[in-house]
């Protein structure tokens, strides 16, 4: 029984030294090839990750007397107080233009999760 397993360990070191010898078509890519890519997408990350996980869209400010009146109008059909107008400089009017921008940077098992 112990001869059945040292053969059994023998083979299995001996296609692991294979794979490992002729395997190398799934290499990990090498720094150069994808540094200017991650750079791009850490960097267009920022403002994302700001919406999601930071401060959120800008906002119109209720105190504001030019706003007031917008969020007197959004109270009396059913908008409870804790809701915020997005303000038009956003930079996103709509959920759907913010799951593009997601879409350009997160993953996609990320976004999924």
């Amino acid at each position: 029984m112990k001869n059945i397993y040292q053969k059994i360990s023998a083979i299995l070191l001996l296609i692991g030294v294979i794979f490992s010898m002729f395997g190398c078509a799934n290499r990990a890519p090498k720094l150069e090839e994808i540094y200017d890519r991650a750079v791009e997408l850490i960097e267009n990350s920022y403002e994302l990750n700001e919406i999601f996980f930071g401060e959120g869209l800008p906002y119109c400010d209720r105190n504001l007397p030019v706003y007031q009146s917008l969020y007197s109008d959004y109270t009396t059909i059913g908008y409870t107080s804790d809701y915020n107008i997005v303000s038009r400089n956003a930079g996103y009017q709509s959920v759907e233009e913010l799951k593009i921008a997601a879409e350009k940077v997160y993953s996609k098992a990320l976004l999924e999760s």
